[in-house]
Formats: structure tokens, sequence, C-alpha cells
């Protein structure tokens, strides 16, 4: 099996991360499964047939649509195929993956380490235009999974720009690790998002006790660069970017419209991360970070795996890598998420492949998870005293589950801010956010169809 080359610590594709809280799947996986479409409703049209050999960066798809970007290679590799595969997708407005469909992709095997990185030159002194080319390029999604360059084209003047570094899971401290160790890092994607698009001020919103670390990062930043902080508090319900971005708006946000249209830009600090390395380096996108955590060991790392990897087989490598023991598959008393314990999808098929965009990989014991239920709840009404928007959170889920989506969209199913406070306040513990993004999701898969 080929292994990426590692030099002093650094990886060749330009990345330091070897410290304390970070582990790097080295084992290059026996294939990749590479979605070519953005979104469920944009299409691409592949540029390779199976049996092809591509080479690293090179193009395997022309997108057909506005959210299409073109699929770059970061390998070279052989294609094996090329069609629908079972995917997890947040779909447009969701943080985390909630839905399981089929999209169009491009699995590559036989795959060889990537060679060295080169740095662009000069990218201080690019226009505007040049930079969102790069960044179109090589495809990379925003908070609401929408293209970031198309982020950026639609925040109008005097927008804000928000570092959303909070915990958003418990037991994960990998925010604060980055926030201390790649600062220089973090100033330095800041700085690239400002000159992306006309920003009238960043905000870092950060827990108490990483507000010193967040004031090195805004210490590293040019003068241009207005910068302020803000202290938090890291509950659940505070971590979702539409309730930062009724805070900032000093109004809830136009459920209908992406937030960046709207003025806001909520980027956590991971994306900040690989935006900064892929505007800044020839980096084809390979690695990914994403969080693990073990509820029964307490175990939270900060996991760089590659994009397209089967996350089956990063949770066995994983495992092997922490405690040097080979693993099954989780029994039936423990259950896998892609996501957080409130609204992560359970991972049940093994050759669901990691995406851009998913940013935890959890195991929990099946107990202490909420139940999804809809005979479960004894009618209290704390979530509809609790909704911001004045929405009925039972009433829809009984629509969504009765399949009535019309329904349920005339009563405001599409003025849900997913903002997760209906589930964090329900004493039953159901999932109530995961079943209104559902229901959401398939009913713009039926006004699609129609």
């Amino acid at each position: 099996m080929p292994r990426f080359r590692l030099q002093e610590g650094v990886l060749l594709s330009g990345r330091s991360l070897l410290a304390e809280q970070s582990l790097v799947l080295n084992d290059l996986p026996p294939r990749l499964i590479l979605p070519i479409q953005s979104s469920r409703y944009d299409e691409a049209r592949a540029l390779v047939r199976p049996g092809d050999w591509v080479r690293e960066g090179q193009a395997l798809s022309q997108p057909c649509g506005l959210l299409s970007r073109p699929r770059i290679s970061p390998l070279s590799a052989r294609v094996a195929d090329v069609g629908l595969h079972p995917v997890l997708v947040a779909g447009l407005g969701g943080e985390t993956p909630a839905v399981q469909t089929r999209m169009q992709c491009v699995v590559l095997t036989e795959l060889q380490a990537r060679t060295a990185g080169q740095t662009v030159p000069a990218w201080r002194t690019m226009s505007r235009t040049e930079l969102l080319k790069q960044l179109a390029v090589m495809g990379l999604a925003g908070q609401e999974g929408l293209p970031l360059d198309l982020e950026c084209r639609l925040l109008p003047r005097g927008a804000t720009l928000i570092l959303h570094a909070l915990e958003c899971q418990p037991g994960q401290h990998t925010l604060s690790w980055l926030l201390r160790e790649r600062s220089s890092d973090l100033a330095l994607g800041i700085e690239l998002m400002w000159r992306l698009a006309d920003f009238e001020q960043v905000q870092l919103h950060v827990a108490q006790e990483d507000r010193d670390m967040a004031r090195q990062v805004v210490d590293l930043l040019p003068p241009e660069c207005k910068a302020k902080i803000e202290t938090l508090s890291p509950t659940y319900p505070a971590s979702r970017a539409r309730l930062r971005a009724a805070q900032v708006l000093k109004r809830f946000p136009d459920p209908q419209r992406p937030l960046a249209a709207q003025g806001i830009l909520v980027m956590d600090p991971d994306r900040l991360l690989r935006a900064q390395q892929r505007v800044l380096h020839d980096d084809g996108g390979l690695l990914h970070p994403l969080t693990w955590y073990d509820r029964e060991r307490g175990e939270a790392k900060q996991v760089w795996a590659p994009e397209g990897a089967e996350l089956s087989w990063i949770y066995l490598r994983l495992q092997h890598a922490l405690r040097g023991e080979s693993v099954e598959f989780p029994e039936l008393q423990r259950q896998l998420l892609v996501g957080g314990m409130l609204d992560g999808a359970p991972l049940t098929l093994g050759v669901v492949p990691l995406l851009a965009g998913q940013r935890s990989l959890q195991l929990w014991p099946r107990v202490e998870l909420p139940v999804f239920r809809e005979d479960a709840c004894i009618s209290c009404g704390h979530c509809l005293d609790a909704c911001p928007v004045h929405l009925s959170p039972p009433r829809l889920v009984h629509l969504i589950e009765e399949q009535r989506l019309l329904e349920a969209a005339a009563i405001g199913l599409e003025c849900c801010l997913d903002c997760g406070i209906c589930t964090w306040v329900c004493p039953s513990r159901i999932n109530i956010g995961h079943a209104l993004r559902k229901g959401r999701w398939q009913l713009r898969e039926v006004r699609h169809a129609n």
C-alpha cells in the first residue's frame, strides 16, 4: 500500500500537522469515491471513462450548472467506475450530513502518492477575479452547501465575516488546538477572505477559555482587517450558523435565502484553512479535517483523512492507529454517526465516502442517542415555546412522517432555521431537527420532480 512521504513532520501537501491533538491517516485507501455533482439538483458531465488513467490535478468532470464546479483528481490513479453511488449529503442550508442519496461519482483505484505542492507566487497581488477563479477550480463548499466562491460573489458591500470557532459537540477540543497551533495560518485565511469580498468587519466567535488564543490570531491580521472577538457560550443551539447570523443582523435571517446574500459569511476554522491551502498552494485538496469522538472512551482527536475514502475504512484505520489493534465495525450496542449526536446521520452503509463539509465522526452508545419515534412525544410544548420563528415542530414532524409534505410547507416547514433548539429542549430526546431537515429535503425532491 503506498504511503504519503513525511519529511520533518511536514506532509508533502504543505500542511504541518504532527502535533498533540492531530492525527494524519497516512495510508492511502483502496479507492476514492469522488462526487462530481455539487448538489442533488445540479448536473455535471464526466470527462473520464472506466479504465482511463488520470494524472494528479486533471479535471474529472465539466460543470453543467450554477452550483457545479470541476472535480479535480487529487492523485494520479485509474478510473474504476463512473456512475451513481450512495453518499451522505446535507442539501442547501444544512450544516451536517443528514440524508442518504445517490449522486454521480468517479471512483479511483491504483492510487499513487502526491507530489509536493507548490506555493502560488504573489497571491497578494492577484485580483479578486483571479483569486475567485483559483477557489472555484477546487470546488470548496461553504457553510450552507453552496460553492464558497459563489457565496463570496453573493456578498453585498459591508458584509460581516464570522469565524465560528466554538466547540459544537461534547468532548471536542480541536478548535482550541487550531487557534493555538495554527494562528498564523488562520490569520492568512482571514486575510485571503478579506480580499475575496468587501467585508466591513470580521468577528471571531469563541468560547471564553479561547479568547486569548483568538487575540493572537487578531494580532497577526493586517491593519485593514477590522476584527473583533465575541465570547459566546459553547452550547449546541448557540453553535448554529443562522443563530450566529441573527445576532449580527439583529433579526432572524430569511430562511429562503443564503446567508451570504444577506451579508453574512460564516466559516469554521477547518473550512477557512482549506480555503487558504487551496488558494495559496497547488493543493489537490486530498486531505480533509474532521473530528473523531468516542463517547465511551472520551477520545477526541483532530483527524486528517483522504476525501472520498469510505467512512468505514477511516473508522477501522482510526481505531487501529489509536489503539494498535484490529477492530470490527461497531456492534449493535454502539452507533457510528457522521455529524453530531443531535443531528448526525447513522452510518449503516460502509461504502459511503467522506465528503467536504463533514466535520465529525462519532461513536456513541445507542442508549444515549435521541430517539426518532414520533410516539415518544409527551406534548409538553417546550419546542413550541422555544422555536424562534414560532413553528409547531410536533405538527410538522407528524405531517412529514405521513408524507403530507405540501401541508407541512403550508404551515411553515421551509421557514425552519435549522437551529436545533427544538431537539435541544425536548425532554423525550426526540431528534426533531433531524426529522424537519429530512422533511425539507423530501419537499425539495417532490418539487424538483414536478
